[in-house]
């Protein structure tokens, strides 16, 4: 048993019944033994001139000195260490000598974060480093500035003059992002002429007129904005190949003035001669 410097007396009957005990050993050389019963057959150690000799000198116990005694050393306190600081260790022998053993800083333990690069909705950074333990960034982290957006617009369609229209829909085609929902255009309330279409009524013959209709529509909204009746003339006979017919029709051809009058004459004399022989077939009969 070792008691420590600290001990400054034993009471009595400290050791009564303590048959077991083989030593004792006592750090305070002044401390105060009173009728402690210690056992006959135990050693006492403890400084020369100390109460502990005086002691056992009086009660018939053998004596041991403990000058240039092996230290047994305990912890008493412990402070660990940190990244950067060192911690430290309080030792206390009982013979009430004490010391301090240093413990050594760990050092950082260090995490490198890779670099990443910026979007269109958050800023980017180089390769940086901290701490695992501390947190402490042992690399400056430089970060970089978020990109611009990369717009498109979708579903846009003009407004016409019956229908409003629509700015379409534009959004970020990295980041999804909708950047401008769209709004209603006006419709222009004007109509777009379309090009003229031009239709036959009626077809036009040898010898009649015929008609067409040229309508204009709205490009957009194919109303009527305009319509117009053009009366188309008769074709008149053709005789391409000298027969007296119409080519087209097969109706005779009509005569000119000179062969109608011909004709008159030719005919007058026919009708003449066709008289007088009928005069002279009833004279002579």
């Amino acid at each position: 048993m070792e008691l420590p410097k600290s001990v400054s007396y034993t009471g009595e009957s400290a050791f009564a019944n303590c048959n077991a005990l083989e030593s004792i050993c006592f750090y305070n050389p002044q401390c105060t033994i009173y009728n402690s019963y210690i056992p006959a057959n135990a050693t006492i150690y403890g400084y020369s001139g100390s109460t502990a000799e005086t002691y056992a000198d009086q009660n018939g116990l053998r004596f041991m000195e403990i000058d240039g005694h092996e230290h047994h050393f305990t912890v008493t306190k412990t402070v660990e260490p940190t990244c950067t600081e060192d911690g430290y260790k309080n030792l206390s022998c009982p013979c009430g000598e004490r010391t301090t053993e240093t413990i050594p800083s760990n050092g950082h333990t260090e995490v490198i974060v890779p670099a990443k690069e910026a979007t269109c909705t958050e800023r980017g950074y180089a390769e940086w480093s901290y701490c695992e333990v501390c947190g402490e960034t042992l690399t400056e982290k430089v970060e970089t500035e978020a990109k611009d957006h990369t717009p498109v617009t979708t579903g846009a369609y003009a407004a016409t003059c019956g229908k409003n229209g629509f700015t379409g829909v534009t959004y970020c085609t990295e980041c999804k992002e909708v950047l401008d929902a769209g709004e209603p255009i006006p419709a222009t309330n004007e109509h777009t002429p379309g090009e003229a279409l031009e239709i036959i009524v009626a077809a036009a013959t040898c010898t009649e007129a015929g008609a067409s209709k040229t309508i204009v529509k709205c490009s957009a909204c194919g109303e009527t904005l305009s319509e117009t009746t053009k009366t188309i003339s008769a074709l008149g006979h053709t005789d391409g190949n000298g027969d007296e017919k119409c080519d087209r029709c097969n109706a005779d051809m009509p005569k000119s003035a000179d062969a109608t009058k011909k004709s008159n004459v030719f005919d007058f004399l026919i009708q003449f001669f066709k008289t007088l022989a009928d005069f002279f077939k009833r004279l002579f009969k």
